[in-house]
C-alpha cells in the first residue's frame, strides 16, 4: 500500500521554520485544495519582498536553520531533513553540523510517537 511520505511534510515544516514560505503552510494537507490557495499567496508574497529588496541571505540566518532543526526535530520528521538541511546551510553560507542537531535533539521533545510507513506517517 503506498502511503504520503513523511519527507514533503517535514520539509514544508522546515521550510516554514526557515521562513522562506508563507505562515501556516506546513499545515496544509498534502493533497489538499488549500495548497492552491497557498501558492498564489507565496507569489505575491515574493513579488512584495522583491519590492522591498528583501534578500534571501537576511532570512538564512544559522538562528533560521536552528529553528529548522527544531522543528523537524519536534515533529519527528524525515531524516532527510539532516542531511538536506546541512547542505542548505552551507549554500547559505551557514556551518551547521550533525553536532548541532545532537545539541537541539537534547533540548527538545518528539511530538511523534510512529515511525516511517506507520498509520501515523
Amino acid at each position: 500500500m503506498n502511503r504520503p511520505s513523511a519527507a514533503p511534510s517535514s520539509f514544508v515544516a522546515a521550510a516554514e521554520a526557515l521562513g522562506v514560505t508563507v505562515p501556516g503552510a506546513s499545515s496544509i494537507p498534502a493533497v489538499d485544495s488549500g495548497y492552491d490557495r497557498m501558492a498564489a499567496r507565496a507569489g505575491l508574497t515574493v513579488v512584495e519582498l522583491v519590492q522591498r529588496d528583501r534578500k534571501l541571505s537576511g532570512i538564512l540566518t544559522r538562528e533560521a536553520f536552528e529553528d529548522a532543526v527544531t522543528t523537524v526535530l519536534g515533529l519527528g520528521g524525515s531524516t532527510n531533513a539532516v542531511i538536506h538541511l546541512i547542505a542548505m546551510a552551507g549554500r547559505a553560507g551557514v556551518r551547521l553540523t550533525l553536532d548541532d542537531f545532537d545539541r537541539i535533539a537534547r533540548t527538545v521533545p518528539c511530538r511523534r510517537t510512529s515511525g516511517p510507513a506507520d498509520s501515523g506517517t
